[in-house]
């Protein structure tokens, strides 16, 4: 097995609030789980970015 932590943040009016979510991954399947988190995460930043917020 193999422990992933994930963080995730928001910022709306005037707050900001992280995101924690702890997972047990078995390891046969940790690079998988952890190449679709980071394809996900890409997408939000890029369309972020395409919308002018960072």
């Amino acid at each position: 097995m193999v422990n992933i932590l994930a963080i995730s943040s928001i910022s709306a009016e005037g707050g900001f609030y992280v995101g924690l979510c702890y997972f047990k991954v078995k390891s046969e399947y940790a690079n998988e789980f952890i190449e679709t988190e980071k394809n996900y995460f890409s997408k939000i930043h890029k369309a972020r970015i395409d919308l002018g917020i960072k």
